[in-house]
């Protein structure tokens, strides 16, 4: 019984140690940095004394900038641009049909019946009609 409270003790003097746990950094006369666990003496000034809650205050605070940091970048690289045009455009399609077997003989049809002389008016006004449907031009 007297171990396990003994063991208790020790236990509970540790953590009461560890959380009054303090650094201090010194620096003495001759520029000389030291690391100790009690405040500088008269020898030496104080440039840092970390305890710490304080070093746990400081790594929440720069843990929560990178949270910020992380999730505008998360936010950034999520973003889609739209989509690009895919597949045949309208300018495409006129291109391929005016290259088209179909579109040269509905052309040769309008200049034939153009240049012909018993031509008239709504024969010429139809050949051209087919030709812009053959050709891509009337959509």
């Amino acid at each position: 019984m007297k171990i396990l409270i003994a063991i208790a003790l020790c236990a509970a003097l540790s953590a009461h140690a560890q959380a009054q746990l303090s650094l201090n950094k010194c620096v003495d006369a001759d520029g000389r940095i030291t690391y100790q666990s009690v405040p500088c003496g008269s020898s030496g000034t104080a440039v840092r004394n970390w305890d710490r809650q304080t070093r746990e205050q400081e790594l929440e605070a720069e843990n929560r900038m990178l949270r910020e940091e992380l999730n505008k970048r998360q936010a950034h690289d999520a973003y889609q641009p739209p989509p690009q045009a895919v597949g045949r455009t309208r300018n495409d399609l006129r291109a391929e049909r005016a290259n088209s077997q179909e579109c040269q003989q509905a052309t040769r049809s309008y200049q034939i019946e153009a240049s012909s002389l018993s031509k008239t008016y709504g024969s010429v006004q139809a050949k051209r009609r087919a030709m812009d449907a053959a050709c891509g031009m009337g959509f």
